[in-house]
Order: structure tokens, then C-alpha cells, then sequence
């Protein structure tokens, strides 16, 4: 995991990040405290970089290192034309990332998709309740499920197919990339006896994997923040990426841009980016669990107090079960609602107006000390905890403005 905050007003921008980063292998996890994960990338823009470390074996450092050499610090005309020069040079670098290297990681990523296949289909069959007659007929249902999600949204909507992707159909896929697919099949399902029909759906599945506007396979949160010689006021912009393809494309998602507002829209932002749960108990005074839970015990409780009020009026079984069914249809969720947006006004006004009220008027070095802190609330409660969660380590924290550009507030290196 990692612990990551972005806070920007109209004249800076901040950036705290923590140092851990979490290795894994097929039988053991290392964790350890020198990763980098914030980076200068134009003379007054920043990269962040969390969840993913490497991309094809190049750390995020090596990538954000070599993109400066080739281009310099630069100063873009806007955050998003950054963000772009950026991913544009990961995606058509032969010389960073040899094609051989390109084709073993992305077959390395056909079998760690169908590996959640064949987990999922074996967990089912170790279910005792499971009327499932062989392995065949799990791995055929677990795709059906996965294949629902790739292909639409909670509301059964079609999920939306990523840019670069847009004109890759399945046939396209198939001649590009299914010598890859069909070697990860071999691999990943030898021994196993599966129908023709599940053969399709595994080729279909990979193809939805890498196409569609979601990430099963682990995937790097990119945060790109300052200004642009175009922006009057700083922004962010978030990206989503994970693998490269053999031939020259990368799969990557835009996530989305945050302005400060120049009139009536925020004038102060805090983003959080990863294990954040801490960070939200401090700028929400409640911690998001226990505001969850007091949400449900809102519910619990009016549902208690209405059936013994009914007990005490003395109303018969029959009626009292009748109005408890009306009451569970329409006003307890009205209740629960209305005490969760109470709740919610109160830690709006209560905690976080006055953070972003300081956030507003804080100078460069005020909003880079509290970025800090806010990922060491995050760290300390690792260390209380004495879990491994991947958090922890130096916290590297930046400042952004348009008179000075990129400047250090903490860099390990430097320290």
C-alpha cells in the first residue's frame, strides 16, 4: 500500500508521499522504506505515482529520470499537455522498454488473469453448498461472472472501452495478441478438460481485460499537479495505467482534473490517494468506518425504538408486523438518512470547513507541513498497529508555486 496527499490553494501546491513499497513473489512479500514515488517532471509540475511501483521492471523514478533527460524540465503550457507528453513517452519507448521484455510481461499478465479465473472457480468448488460436478464447469461459471463485469457498470450500463482501444475489435485482438493468450491458456489450464465454449470466453475475457474501463490486474495511480504557463491556478489531473501491449499501446485511464476555482468553486483542495483512513479521521473528525457504522446503528436504533413503541401502545402481533413492514419500506431509511446527513452537516462545518479555511489562506510551507503530517497520521497508525501494510518510511513532500517552481519541503535524499 502506500499513503499519498495532494493539497493545492491558489498560490501553492503540496505533495506528501510515504517511502514503502511492497514486493511480491509467489511464496513471500518484502516490504521496504526507499521507494520513490513523487518526482519533478516540468519546472513547476509534479508526478505521483501510487499502488504499482514499476512498470515492465522500470521503477517510476528510472521512467520520470529518463522522460527529464529526453525533454528537460519543461514548462507546459498546461498540466494535462504534461500529463500527456509523459504517458506518450511510455508508450512509444522502444529503447526504455525493449519489445521482448514488452511481450514477456504482458504474457506474465495473461496468466495472472487467468489465474484469478482459476482461483475463483476453485474456491467455489471448496464450497460445500456448491452443486458445481467439475473444475470445468467452475471456471466456466467464474468467467461469466467476471465477463459481467468487464463488460458493464452497476447499473447495467455498457462499460466504456479506453481510448486507445477504441478501434480494436476482437478479431483485431486475436491476430495481434493471440499467440499470447493462447500460450497463457496452455499454461494456466494444462490437465484441465474445457469446453470449446470456455475457450472463447477465456479469449474474450482477456480481450475485455485489456480493453474496458476497469482494472482487475494491479495498476498505478498517476497524479500530475502544479501549474501549466497556460493555468492561472493549479491543477491535478489523475491517470490509471498497468501494462504495456506488444506493438506499441499502453493501457491507461484518464481519471479526471481538479482546478482551483478562479470565482465561486473551491478554493482550497485536499486529495488522498491510497490508505487514507487516517487522513479522513482528521480532516472528518470521524473516522469513515465509525461514520458508516453509526449510519447503520441510526437505523438499528429507530427500528428498536418504533416495535416497542408499538409493544408499549399495546397494538396486537398481526397489525404490529404490518406497520413494522411499512416502516422498513419508507420511514427508517428516511430516518437513517436524515441522521446520516446530520451527521455528515455537522462534520462538514465542524472539521472540514475550518481545515480548507486554512488551506485557503496557508502559504507554500504551511500546506507542505500539513501534507506531511497527514500521511504521517497514516504511518503512526501502522506502527501502533503493528501491521505490515506497506506504509511508512521517509515521508517526501514537495511545493509547488508559479515564482519559485519545484522546491523540496522533505526529500529523503536530501535529509
Amino acid at each position: 500500500m502506500t499513503s499519498e496527499v495532494l493539497i493545492m490553494n491558489r498560490q501553492s501546491v503540496a505533495l506528501a508521499a510515504d517511502s514503502a513499497v511492497t514486493t511480491r513473489s509467489s511464496s513471500s512479500q518484502l516490504v521496504t522504506m526507499e521507494a520513490e514515488k513523487l518526482f519533478q517532471i516540468g519546472e513547476t509540475i509534479a508526478l505521483m505515482v501510487y499502488n504499482r511501483g514499476d512498470l515492465v521492471g522500470r521503477s517510476w523514478g528510472q521512467i520520470a529520470e529518463a522522460f527529464v533527460a529526453r525533454e528537460g524540465l519543461k514548462d507546459y503550457p498546461t498540466v494535462g499537455a504534461a500529463a500527456e507528453a509523459f504517458l506518450d513517452f511510455v508508450t512509444h519507448n522502444p529503447d526504455l522498454f525493449p519489445a521482448s521484455e514488452v511481450e514477456m510481461e504482458f504474457q506474465s499478465m495473461c496468466a495472472y488473469m487467468f489465474h484469478i479465473i482459476l482461483e475463483h472457480a476453485r474456491y467455489t468448488m471448496a464450497d460445500g453448498n456448491t452443486e458445481m460436478r467439475d473444475i470445468g464447469e467452475a471456471i466456466d461459471t467464474a468467467l461469466d461472472v467476471y465477463l459481467r463485469h468487464l463488460s458493464t457498470l452497476n447499473d447495467g450500463s455498457p462499460r466504456g472501452v479506453i481510448a486507445s482501444f477504441a478501434e480494436l475489435d476482437e478479431e483485431g485482438f486475436a491476430d495481434a495478441y493471440g499467440r499470447f493468450v493462447e500460450t497463457a491458456i496452455q499454461g494456466m489450464f494444462k490437465g484441465h478438460d474445457l469446453s470449446p465454449l470456455t475457450l472463447l470466453k477465456l479469449k474474450r475475457y482477456i480481450y475485455l481485460c485489456v480493453t474496458r474501463s476497469t482494472f482487475i490486474e494491479p495498476f498505478a495511480g498517476m497524479v500530475f499537479a502544479g501549474f501549466g504557463a497556460n493555468d492561472t491556478f493549479p491543477t491535478s489531473a489523475v491517470h490509471y495505467s498497468s501494462f504495456l501491449l506488444p506493438g506499441g499501446k499502453f493501457k491507461r485511464l484518464a481519471g479526471g482534473e481538479t482546478t482551483i476555482s478562479a470565482m465561486n468553486g473551491p478554493r482550497g483542495i485536499v486529495q488522498t490517494f491510497a490508505q487514507a483512513d487516517m487522513t479522513h479521521t482528521f480532516i472528518r473528525g470521524i473516522h469513515p468506518d465509525l461514520f458508516d457504522q453509526v449510519a447503520d446503528l441510526a437505523y438499528i436504533a429507530a427500528e428498536e425504538a418504533a416495535s416497542r413503541a408499538l409493544t408499549e401502545a399495546g397494538v396486537d402481533d398481526n397489525t404490529r408486523a404490518r406497520v413494522m413492514e411499512r416502516m422498513h419500506d419508507q420511514h427508517l431509511p428516511q430516518i437513517a438518512d436524515e441522521y446520516e446527513r446530520y451527521i455528515a452537516m455537522i462534520s462538514q462545518s465542524q472539521f472540514v470547513d475550518p481545515v480548507l479555511n486554512v488551506v485557503e489562506a496557508a502559504g507554500k510551507k504551511q500546506l507542505a507541513e500539513m501534507a506531511k503530517v497527514m500521511v504521517e497520521l497514516n504511518v503512526i497508525k501502522t506502527e501502533l498497529h503493528q501491521k505490515q501494510t506497506g506504509v511508512g518510511g521517509h515521508i517526501d513532500t514537495a511545493m509547488i508555486t508559479r515564482k519559485h517552481g519545484f522546491e523540496w519541503f522533505a526529500n529523503k535524499n536530501e535529509s
